[in-house]
């Protein structure tokens, strides 16, 4: 019986010695489990900044290049953007422009959760790469529509570069807030009197919302924008 116990409390110890020797171990596993965690309501914004610190910013590019995590890669790169850490920026801007950066090659929803991501990460660093990546693909979007060139435009490319208009409202930046307006003001000035086409409306309402979004963020900050009370 002695012995039993003592093997037990020994183990015990063991245990919380390894767990005070490595905590970034245990850390690391958190942020793990929270990555390969699927859910029916999506990302989870403020529990991401809760669990993920930017001590975890190699474990998680480390995921993003493990062919093995490649199905978790939207909750890897969204991740990366919650964190805000500068080291995310080359990975999320590599992933977007070269997906075959990747094995296997990112898909196009691994894309297009790096640019939101890359609005995050705009949010909390303010870097000009990003403000000028955002913004050059948002406006081929604009250009497109105000131009009569929308059918010239993939249905995928159209997504992604609205998605691109939204990431610049996620980011609450001031210089974000003056792209938006400038497109905003293309937008409306392209109009004819018979009304706005179906390519103008379609992106009119983008940017209006991203630009509502923009000034919320700005004003609140994201965590309070995704909080649940207010979503």
């Amino acid at each position: 019986m002695r012995s039993s116990i003592l093997f037990h409390v020994s183990g015990i110890f063991l245990s919380a010695l390894a767990a005070l020797a490595s905590p970034a171990l245990a850390q690391e596993t958190s942020v793990r489990e929270f990555v390969t965690r699927i859910r029916p309501d999506g990302f989870q914004f403020n529990e991401a900044v809760e669990i993920a610190k930017p001590s975890d910013v190699p474990a998680l590019l480390e995921m993003l290049r493990d062919p093995s995590m490649a199905r978790y890669r939207p909750n890897i790169v969204l991740t990366l953007g919650a964190v805000g850490d500068p080291a995310a920026k080359d990975p999320l801007l590599e992933l977007v422009k070269n997906p075959g950066s990747l094995t296997p090659p990112a898909t196009f929803r691994d894309q297009t959760e790096a640019t939101k991501a890359l609005g995050y990460l705009l949010n909390k660093t303010n870097d000009a790469e990003i403000l000028n990546f955002l913004v050059a693909r948002a406006k081929m979007d604009v250009a497109a529509a105000t131009g009569g060139l929308a059918a010239s435009m993939s249905p995928s490319q159209q997504q992604m570069a609205r998605v691109a208009i939204l990431a610049l409202g996620l980011s609450g930046t001031d210089q974000a807030r003056s792209a938006l307006s400038s497109m905003s003001t293309r937008v409306q000035a392209a109009i004819g009197p018979g009304g706005p086409s179906p390519s103008e409306e379609g992106v009119d309402d983008v940017v209006s919302q991203a630009l509502k979004d923009n000034r919320e963020i700005k004003q609140e900050g994201l965590e309070k924008y995704y909080a649940p009370a207010t979503r």
